[in-house]
């Protein structure tokens, strides 16, 4: 991947071992990482913060990455095609909201390529 200058992301997650993958991928990268384990603390962060982009898993306790996705339009438009989704568990119902929304995901099996994952997060942040 082509280097990226220092970036700041948002990794979010319930499963404390995938956020520490992601954190580590991208802090060896160069980038600054904030961490939270589900979509209501990624909106707490998100008020206080500003972020280049959002890396969320899909299915989590408390709010899922849907219902954070749609409080993101409703209070952060600006951030709508800055989130790239990681799930486990690819439904019907999921990849249908996805294709409506434009939504950017990743199978999080392909988590553990490295750069395939790195030049994801390029392609979206160059847009």
């Amino acid at each position: 991947m082509t280097s990226l200058t220092k970036k700041r992301f948002l990794v979010v997650d319930d499963e404390p071992a995938i956020r520490k993958l992601l954190s580590g991928i991208l802090s060896e990268a160069g980038h600054d990482v904030d961490m939270a384990e589900n979509g209501r603390h990624a909106l707490q962060m998100l008020s206080k913060n500003s972020y280049d982009l959002i890396i969320s898993d899909v299915n989590m306790p408390e709010m899922d990455g849907i219902i954070f996705y749609l409080a993101i339009l409703e209070n952060f438009p600006e951030m709508r095609k800055r989130i790239l989704f990681v799930t486990g568990g690819l439904t019907n119902e999921v990849v249908a909201f996805f294709k409506k929304y434009g939504c950017k995901y990743i199978a999080k099996p392909n988590l553990f390529n490295e750069s395939g994952l790195l030049d994801q997060i390029k392609c979206m942040l160059d847009k």
